[in-house]
């Protein structure tokens, strides 16, 4: 008996609970809109688009890979990164003494080859020199037919592409990003997409190299940075005086001959 009271109480109670949280709220009229956003232009000075520097690049060694595949493989990411800028252009033949001079001549942050070269291994990967390499050639062993070496070349360029732009190993299975030493293991990953975690540290690790995407800050925040153009409204031109003032009396520091002794 005593449980079913309990029982009873804490549904009534819970009851009330929720009919006593449940707000509705009202659409707002367009002067309590009108004076929302003439709110927020006062205290932010409405938002700037800040053009970003820098950019990575893919450079393609006279290989049949088209820029349509690679930016199809490379869009979750630049989608991410907003404002991020990603190169697709040809190069001459890869050669590893030449490899870091050829990423400056492309004046990317960060690079990766794409060759195909029997010869090669299936990647190389120079984290200090900014560089990675993918090698088609291994990827047709066993002779695959096209929909699986696509698959291919999608989850290698994941791999150097995050590992080149500074993401080590994903946590998530998304990700083909995991312990692969062969063709054999790259085909047994079950992920195709970059991982979140990948993601977020290319985002990290763009500024140490140089790269740094579009943002969207406040004027108020553009002033206290020191890159705010000039105020171009009333509301922008009272947070430009707030940000840039000078006290009216500032303090002076009078020098005492008798403390200087």
């Amino acid at each position: 008996m005593k449980i079913q009271v309990m029982v009873i109480f804490f549904v009534a109670v819970t009851t009330c609970a929720m009919g006593i949280t449940k707000v509705e709220r009202k659409p707002l009229t367009p002067e309590e809109r009108a004076k929302l956003m003439e709110v927020r232009q006062r205290q932010t000075g409405g938002f700037l688009e800040i053009k970003g520097s820098g950019h990575l690049a893919i450079l393609n060694a006279g290989t049949e890979i088209t820029e349509g595949s690679v930016r199809e493989v490379l869009k979750p990411l630049v989608e991410f990164i907003r404002g991020l800028n990603v190169e697709v252009r040809s190069a001459p033949p890869f050669a590893l003494a030449s490899a870091r001079a050829e990423r400056e001549k492309a004046g990317a942050g960060a690079c990766v080859f794409v060759v195909d070269d029997p010869t090669l291994p299936m990647s190389l990967i120079a984290l200090e020199e900014g560089w990675g390499m993918l090698n088609l050639a291994p990827l047709r062993e066993g002779t695959p037919d096209a929909a699986k070496f696509a698959l291919r070349f999608r989850k290698e360029l994941i791999r150097i592409t995050s590992v080149v732009f500074s993401g080590a190993r994903s946590q998530y299975k998304v990700s083909p990003l995991q312990g692969v030493m062969s063709v054999a293991d790259l085909d047994k990953t079950v992920g195709d997409q970059y991982g979140i975690d990948t993601m977020m540290n290319v985002m990290k690790h763009l500024p140490d190299i140089g790269v740094v995407p579009d943002q969207r800050i406040t004027y108020r925040e553009a002033c206290r940075r020191g890159i705010a153009p000039s105020p171009t409204n009333d509301y922008q031109k009272a947070i430009w005086e707030k940000e840039r003032m000078v006290p009216r009396n500032p303090m002076t520091i009078e020098f005492d001959p008798k403390k200087g002794k």
